[in-house]
C-alpha cells in the first residue's frame, strides 16, 4: 500500500469538512458533562517513546479558541510544547486542530531525533 502524504492545508480542509458534518449530528449537539469523574493522571510512555498530550478550547460567543500541547519523555521531562490562539466553530474543531498541531510536533521531534541518530518513536 502506498503512503499518502497530506499537506497541512489539505488536512485542515478535510478536518473542517468532517467537523461540519459531525456537528450536525444529534450526539454532538447535546452537552455532555462527566460527573463524579476520577481525576486524570498522566501515564508515561514506554522507554524510548515520547508522549504528546494536546487540548483545544472554544468560546462559542466569539468563536475564539486555543490549542496547546506538550511532548514528554518516559521520565516526564518536557521536550517540546506549543500553544496558540485560533478561530474555530466548535469544541470538536478546536480539539481537532490541537491534534493536528500535536502530529506536526511529533513529526518535528522525530526529525530532530533522526538527525542526531536517536531512536525516538512517535
Amino acid at each position: 500500500m502506498a503512503n499518502r502524504v497530506l499537506s497541512q492545508q489539505n488536512l485542515t480542509n478535510q478536518s473542517t469538512s468532517r467537523l461540519k458534518n459531525l456537528d450536525q449530528t444529534p450526539s454532538h449537539q447535546q452537552k455532555t458533562r462527566r460527573t463524579n469523574a476520577e481525576p486524570a493522571h498522566w501515564r508515561p510512555p514506554d522507554p524510548g517513546w515520547v508522549k504528546i498530550n494536546v487540548n483545544g478550547a472554544f468560546t462559542p460567543r466569539t468563536n475564539d479558541g486555543s490549542v496547546a500541547g506538550v511532548c514528554r519523555d518516559e521520565n516526564g521531562v518536557l521536550l517540546d510544547d506549543f500553544a496558540r490562539s485560533v478561530k474555530v466553530q466548535s469544541p470538536l474543531h478546536a480539539e481537532t486542530l490541537a491534534v493536528c498541531e500535536g502530529l506536526e510536533l511529533a513529526v518535528k521531534w522525530r526529525k530532530k531525533e533522526g538527525s542526531r541518530g536517536g531512536s525516538c518513536s512517535v
